[in-house]
């Protein structure tokens, strides 16, 4: 029986190992083997840590487009007022170049350059500056501005909502997981069923069978996948062999506004 390629997805693994779990649950004799029992409630529990850790990293995924969103929105406030600026009615100019330099600060801070926290420390302090009246007035006297600081607003805080349930559910890594479920499949589960087809054929030959297929499937869907890749771009599976996290950076932010 093969062993799973190590370049396998960690979405890849939590499907078949899900689905070797399921198999195994439906033969009501095979649970009688107390070494395969033990390794089977092994697999699940640690198939369950894999697909939270992989719900985690998708949270982080959309933390960081909920993070381009800041930045877009920040970029159109900038634009308006860059044409405010060079406006032709003398009275939106006026209005506008106090605005402008308020922008200006931030922009020179580089605020879109920031970490996630520290970028949403000055997100508040610019809105902050333009709700001061006198900063407010001229806002009111420039259509279009107190819209897009409510855009900017409503993304501040969508980050903010997802960033916190982000923190509230952060936990190991699912590469961490992928290595010992891994482990479990590769060096317990596929040697043990390989001999236990010789000792016990009428008893393992039907899980096996189901084992091995799903195995042999996904392994040729990585070989095929393998050679759509240049030789350079070959997956070594670096997440195997150490403790690399594949959660977004989250110390600069994607798009740039400025």
């Amino acid at each position: 029986m093969n062993k799973l390629r190590t370049s396998i997805r960690n979405t890849e693994l939590n499907w078949i190992a899900n689905t070797i779990v399921r198999a195994y649950n439906t033969n009501e004799k095979l649970q009688q083997d107390a070494f395969l029992s033990f390794l089977m409630k092994e697999i699940e529990s640690v198939c369950n840590n894999l697909t939270t850790a992989i719900m985690q990293e998708k949270k982080l995924s959309m933390l960081a487009e909920l993070d381009i969103k800041r930045n877009e929105s920040l970029k159109v406030l900038g634009k308006l007022l860059e044409g405010y600026s060079v406006f032709p009615i003398k009275e939106k100019q006026e209005a506008a170049i106090p605005l402008k330099a308020i922008y200006t600060r931030y922009s020179k801070a580089k605020i879109t350059k920031e970490s996630y926290m520290r970028k949403s420390s000055l997100i508040e302090s610019l809105l902050e500056d333009y709700s001061e009246p006198n900063t407010a007035n001229l806002c009111a006297q420039l259509e279009g501005i107190n819209i897009q600081l409510d855009k900017v607003r409503e993304a501040q805080d969508s980050f903010i909502k997802s960033q916190d349930a982000s923190a509230d559910s952060k936990g190991t890594a699912a590469t961490v997981y992928k290595k010992e479920l891994l482990s479990l499949i590769n060096t317990k589960m596929v040697p043990y069923l390989t001999a236990m087809l010789v000792a016990q054929p009428e008893l393992f030959d039907e899980f096996s069978k189901v084992t091995e297929t799903e195995i042999n499937k996904i392994n040729d869907t990585l070989t095929r996948r393998l050679k759509k890749l240049p030789q350079e771009e070959e997956p070594n599976d670096s997440s195997v062999d150490s403790n690399k996290t594949e959660e977004p950076a989250m110390q600069a932010s994607p798009a740039d506004p400025e």
